[in-house]
């Protein structure tokens, strides 16, 4: 059990944001849009960062889980942590630059929200997952969302790129870009199976 007394004095000014340890917030981060249920010991919702850094070395250090969390809408209960709930979607919700083939957003930012950027310039983000409206870029590539068009356009984790700030945690980077190159040969199995099975001629009346 995390002693709360304890985690406020030991992060009092390495944390900017808000620490909850009431059993309503705990409540309300304990489901997503899954059956499942595992209320978290802590809610933390940082503003920068620095502080997501900060708190992640800390909990490493004590051999707490940490989960992030975007707007919760996974089916699989991929948000849902008895450790500590780290909630990106509140102060991490900007597009910071459109480019010619990229872009830069936060964590939190929702896919329709980046898609209203892109339209503007004639483009989108090809995967479509049914909770557009509320699911964040972070938590889609995070959990390689994709939506009914994945066999055309591919999954989250193919068109996006972590890049986390602090030192601590751009192993994870390396390690999403490995996870993008092999869901990209699963893809391309896929569409190659999918065209053979749906050649003419591929499926045969058995003789009578």
């Amino acid at each position: 059990m995390l002693d709360h007394k304890q985690i406020t004095d030991d992060l009092r000014g390495l944390f900017r944001g808000r620490l909850h340890f009431d059993r309503l917030t705990r409540g309300l981060y304990s489901t997503d849009a899954s059956p499942f249920q595992i209320e978290p010991q802590l809610v933390a919702v940082p503003e920068d960062a620095e502080s997501v850094a900060s708190l992640v070395r800390y909990c490493h250090e004590h051999a707490v889980s940490v989960t992030a969390r975007g707007a919760g809408t996974g089916l699989s209960g991929e948000s849902l942590n008895s450790g500590v709930a780290l909630d990106l979607s509140v102060h991490f919700r900007k597009v910071l630059a459109v480019g010619a083939d990229t872009v830069t957003v936060q964590a939190g930012a929702v896919l329709h929200q980046l898609n209203a950027e892109l339209a503007k310039v004639g483009r989108r983000f090809a995967p479509d997952p049914a909770s557009a409206a509320a699911c964040t870029l972070g938590g889609m590539i995070a959990t390689n969302a994709s939506g009914g068009n994945a066999a055309h356009h591919h999954a989250g984790a193919f068109h996006g790129r972590a890049r986390l700030e602090a030192a601590d945690v751009r192993e994870f980077g390396r390690q999403l870009i490995g996870l993008a190159a092999a869901e990209a040969a699963h893809i391309a199995d896929f569409k190659r199976e999918y065209r053979q099975r749906t050649e003419p001629g591929h499926h045969k009346q058995a003789d009578p």
